[in-house]
């Protein structure tokens, strides 16, 4: 087990670690992920492909290795050039009808070959959570027909099934279909910029995103601001108390959708004259667009169309939200800034534990600066920060009583590690 310096919350002594050996030097995305509340599914190496394994979160033992699965071919590009990350295959978990699901997921082509074009595909491999046993054999496989660039495919779960989404530069598609993993279904929104029937009499729905999913349809962020739920709800309707509907000199829909995490959805809204007063931040219901919690922060909103930089993180309870240095307490619906003001710097949140311990970065004053990273955490409950020390492991992520943790070992190989909580 690997030698960490962890917070002091997390006991070194206890744990167990996996290495990714077939991961690229550069990669935007780690094959791991919390399966239910004591569980950790990961994407290895296999004879003729990849193989689903998940441990339990608490001990490392292996609960059920899956069957090798062959990826579709990878379209030109995935293999990055150096610079550019390169495209690999991903898992991910999901809960539908009332059962829970691992998906093992790739981008690539089917049929290619001398005589055939081919399909573009997202292809979607599908376990129950609950199987046991070697050599798991999926429930279903399913593919998702798309066209896009390597780098703009995004797969997450929405309640109650997963949305794969793409196109654009974001964290976030400009199109997107929703699957059902416990049939097969497959819902296809098309781009984003057609949904909302506000879009038919403008030209501002350029650029816009599908966040998530709900039962009534896709969640979408216009290009130029507004989000809403295609006869649904609109943020118009839904706004804080206080906030114009509309901001800015050209008077374009007020209300940014930030990123969403499961059935919350954040966003920021202007406030002032122009729209050049602190603005009111505020967690959204997806599916009625209902105000959960807000409060006002002078943090950055994502900037234009691209989507947002940092992603919506919650801990595994569903108390706690954050996205960069804005963050909620949704039980006491109170909000903590973390935008830096004045001599203070910001810190941007990328995990949190069920007990609201938040940990993530201080964002750098110079982006010249090759000191590394400087790693904070923060109590929710009370908004107290407090920089760690040089050289301090912090969670990615959190399953149960325990911190995920991913870092590079001494052969530069992905190491994933799993601490328990104190």
């Amino acid at each position: 087990m690997a030698k960490l310096s962890l917070p002091s919350g997390y006991d070194a002594s206890r744990g167990w670690d996996a290495v990714l050996a077939w991961l690229p030097q550069k990669v935007d995305s780690i094959p791991v992920t919390p399966v239910g509340s004591d569980g950790v599914g990961l994407l290895q190496a296999a004879s003729g492909g990849y193989s689903v394994k998940v441990h339990e979160a608490s001990t490392g033992a292996i609960r059920w290795v899956g069957k090798p699965w062959t990826p579709p071919a990878e379209v030109s590009g995935a293999e990055g050039d150096g610079t550019d990350a390169a495209e690999i295959p991903d898992v991910t978990a999901v809960s539908a009808g009332g059962r829970e699901y691992v998906v093992a997921w790739a981008h690539g082509m089917r049929g290619k070959d001398q005589l055939h074009n081919g399909r573009e595909v997202v292809d979607l491999v599908v376990y129950p959570a609950d199987s046991k046993g070697q050599d798991v054999a999926p429930a279903r496989e399913i593919s998702v027909p798309i066209s896009a660039r390597p780098g703009q495919v995004h797969v997450s779960g929405a309640d109650g099934s997963l949305l794969v989404s793409w196109g654009g530069d974001g964290l976030y598609g400009t199109s997107a279909a929703k699957v059902d993993v416990s049939t097969g279904t497959i819902t296809s929104f098309g781009k984003a910029d057609a949904l909302l029937p506000q879009c038919a009499d403008t030209t501002g729905c350029s650029g816009s995103m599908v966040l998530s999913a709900t039962s009534k349809g896709p969640v979408v962020a216009v290009g130029s601001g507004g989000f809403g739920v295609p006869g649904g709800w609109l943020s118009s309707d839904v706004k804080p108390a206080g906030v114009a509907a509309k901001s800015g000199f050209l008077g374009a829909l007020n209300g940014r959708a930030y990123g969403a995490s499961g059935t919350n959805l954040l966003a920021s809204w202007r406030t002032g004259k122009y729209g050049d007063a602190t603005p009111v931040w505020a967690v959204h219901d997806t599916a009625n667009g209902r105000i959960r919690a807000q409060m006002a922060c002078a943090a950055k909103e994502s900037s234009g169309s691209s989507g947002s930089s940092y992603a919506v993180v919650s801990s595994p309870n569903g108390r706690y939200l954050a996205a960069g240095p804005v963050a909620f307490d949704l039980e006491t619906k109170k909000g903590v800034c973390l935008q830096g003001d004045g001599d203070r710097k910001t810190i941007n949140v990328a995990s949190i534990s069920d007990a609201g311990v938040a940990y993530g970065a201080v964002e750098a004053a110079d982006a010249s600066d090759a000191s590394g990273p400087v790693v904070a955490e923060v109590v929710l409950k009370t908004g107290a920060s407090s920089v760690l020390k040089a050289g301090t492991e912090v969670p990615i992520a959190h399953v149960g009583d325990n911190g995920l943790m991913v870092r590079r070992d001494a052969a530069d190989q992905v190491q994933v590690c799993l601490r328990r909580m104190r």
